[in-house]
């Protein structure tokens, strides 16, 4: 079996999504090999497809929806952690499915996200510190929102910020919402204290507060 970096579903796309930044010829390395982080649009893997990967290498049918739902909880379909944790139960011969697998986070999981969290090291400081704000958001999320949290944290435009942030690691969702990417998935837990945390939940439960009250006295 490959354990090269790249995997191609049924429809022929790669699976990796790195967002676009200069490392000045510097690669990222993870459990499969050094990477150059790129950007490549890539859809994420919806539950049929997930199961069809699974099938491909190797998950005996009887077990392949099950792991497929239990895949799909932790990685909401992104394709380089759908292809981290596929490779990770392959290796392992497909475990029967836990409940401890089920509330907790895989390894392999939260080891691509601390790559991912490296690749914010690049990224203009102003720029990674709203996507740590956005990272302990309730999503799906408004833009006006984190807006609001980088105006809190005087950022220099963060309206600007947001849009530029929109693609590589934040996605939108439906109407007016948003959503983060599953590589930053509670990113702001692992570097700022739970005082700093609950700080940025309550502007953002004072702003939703306010909404409702300017909403029911429209």
């Amino acid at each position: 079996m490959t354990t090269g970096p790249l995997i191609k579903n049924l429809r022929g796309r790669v699976v990796y999504r790195w967002p676009a930044v200069n490392l000045q010829g510097n690669s990222t390395s993870n459990l499969l090999g050094p990477l150059i982080p790129s950007e490549v649009l890539v859809q994420d893997f919806d539950e049929y497809e997930i199961q069809q990967l699974c099938e491909q290498m190797g998950c005996p049918m009887q077990q392949a929806e099950t792991q497929t739902k239990v895949v799909y909880l932790h990685t909401l379909g992104h394709p380089q952690l759908v292809h981290a944790r596929l490779l990770t139960l392959s290796r392992q011969g497909w475990p029967k499915v836990s409940v401890d697998s089920l509330f907790e986070t895989p390894e392999d999981v939260r080891e691509q996200q601390q790559q991912a969290r490296q690749l914010l090291d690049v990224l203009p400081p102003e720029e990674a510190d709203l996507l740590y704000r956005a990272s302990v958001a309730l999503a799906p999320f408004r833009r006006e929102h984190i807006v609001l949290l980088g105006e809190n944290a005087n950022l220099s435009h963060p309206g600007d910020l947001f849009d530029r942030l929109v693609g590589p690691w934040i996605e939108r969702s439906a109407g007016d919402r948003f959503v983060l990417s599953p590589l930053l998935k509670n990113a702001g837990t692992e570097v700022w204290s739970q005082s700093t945390i609950e700080g940025i939940h309550s502007q953002l439960a004072n702003r939703c507060m306010i909404g409702t009250v300017n909403s029911g006295t429209a």
